[in-house]
Parts: C-alpha cells; sequence; structure tokens
C-alpha cells in the first residue's frame, strides 16, 4: 500500500525555548523530560502568546489586507549541508544564501537550518496544531534576521527569528 503526503504552512515567529524539555510522543520513552504542557511551568519564557506548541483555531484567526506575499530567495537552489542530531529531532544547516522577507515580516531573514518533528508509525508527531488536531509530522524552516550571525543572537530579539511551518498528513489511497 503507498501513502501519500500533503501538507499545510504557517508562519510563526517565536523564540525557541530550551532546557530538559520533549514532545508528547517522546514521554513514554523519556520520563525525566518535560512536555508540552509543563514547557511554561519549568521555563517561562515559553509561556508567552507566541511560544510552542501553538493550537491555530482557525475561527479566530482574522485576516490581515496588508500582509503581503512570502518572498523566497534562494530555497529552491541546490546547496551543501550537513545534519546534527539533537535528540528531539535531527538539524539540517542551510545555506546562508537562502532568504525569506515579505508577508508582515520586518526584516529580510537567513535561513540557519531545518528540522522535523514527527509520531511513530503515522501517529502524531507535529509540535504545533490546528483546531487541536497534531499531524504525523512538522517541518520548520528556521530564518534569522540578516544582520545576526548566529541563532543564539537573533533569539534576543523578539523577531529575530521566523520559522516556517509545515504540517503532514499520511493520505491513503482509495
Amino acid at each position: 500500500m503507498t501513502s501519500f503526503l500533503s501538507f499545510s504552512s504557517v508562519l510563526l515567529v517565536l523564540k525557541l525555548c530550551s532546557g530538559e524539555w520533549c514532545y508528547q510522543s517522546q514521554l513514554s520513552c523519556r520520563s525525566e523530560c518535560r512536555g508540552p504542557s509543563e514547557w511554561k511551568k519549568e521555563f517561562p519564557q515559553c509561556g508567552h502568546q507566541s511560544q510552542s506548541p501553538i493550537n491555530i483555531v482557525t475561527r479566530k484567526v482574522k485576516h490581515d489586507p496588508h500582509l503581503t506575499s512570502l518572498i523566497f530567495d534562494g530555497h529552491e537552489n541546490p546547496f551543501n549541508m550537513s545534519v546534527e542530531n539533537h535528540g528531539q529531532s535531527a538539524h539540517f544547516k542551510l545555506s546562508q544564501y537562502v532568504r525569506l522577507r515579505g508577508g508582515g515580516l520586518s526584516a529580510t531573514y537567513k535561513a540557519v537550518q531545518f528540522h522535523l518533528h514527527w509520531g511513530e508509525d503515522g501517529g502524531q508527531g507535529s509540535e504545533h496544531s490546528v483546531d487541536g488536531e497534531l499531524y504525523p509530522m512538522e517541518l520548520h524552516i528556521i530564518h534569522i534576521k540578516e544582520k545576526y550571525d548566529n541563532l543564539t543572537e537573533a533569539l534576543k530579539d523578539s523577531t529575530g527569528v521566523a520559522a516556517l511551518a509545515f504540517f503532514f498528513e499520511v493520505l491513503m489511497p482509495f
């Protein structure tokens, strides 16, 4: 049987949280970590409106006619990359010639890495949700403002990081 992946996307501008944390799907194998519901208790910087995990409630979404289209520069070009295992996810370092602008962003952002979050056997694995629904996999492409040299520096600015998130579903053929 063949499976197909489809995706929806959402732009998130957020500060990433760190510490001894994990995702819901990892709680059974790593009991000392803190799942998403505990993040804001253990890491107060994670308890704000633009922090992970985010549930997008579609009936509360408001259209902003002033937002422009996102402009992707270099995302389609081939380049070399390296991969690092960060425990919760594999991080793929990207060429900083890849840029993102428009869409209401205050500046041009350069790509630094992408990573994936996934569940077991097509189960829930996404970090974020839409109307409470988690997806089997979520891809994040992390960009930082051009003026910053690295992610650590960009995280000190509340608009220093722009992350593109893509949700994947497994579709079974008829």
